[in-house]
């Protein structure tokens, strides 16, 4: 992830980076967040497992920072 912020860093058009990560996956969800990423938003029943539905919550980083 370092990697790759480090690319969008150096491409002077991109202002953020944006991700979503399933809900419920806290690991996920806070390597994100100590890398600078603020949830904006979450995507109810967004993707079909199986027979169920689960949400996808939305993250960005601005690159500026």
């Amino acid at each position: 992830m370092c990697s790759v912020l480090e690319h969008a860093r150096s491409r002077p058009e991109l202002l953020v980076v944006q991700l979503t990560v399933t809900q419920g996956n806290a690991a996920a969800q806070g390597l994100y967040e100590r890398m600078g990423f603020v949830t904006f938003g979450v995507e109810p029943l967004a993707v079909a497992v199986g027979s169920r539905f689960v949400s996808k919550v939305h993250m960005w980083k601005d690159l500026r920072e």
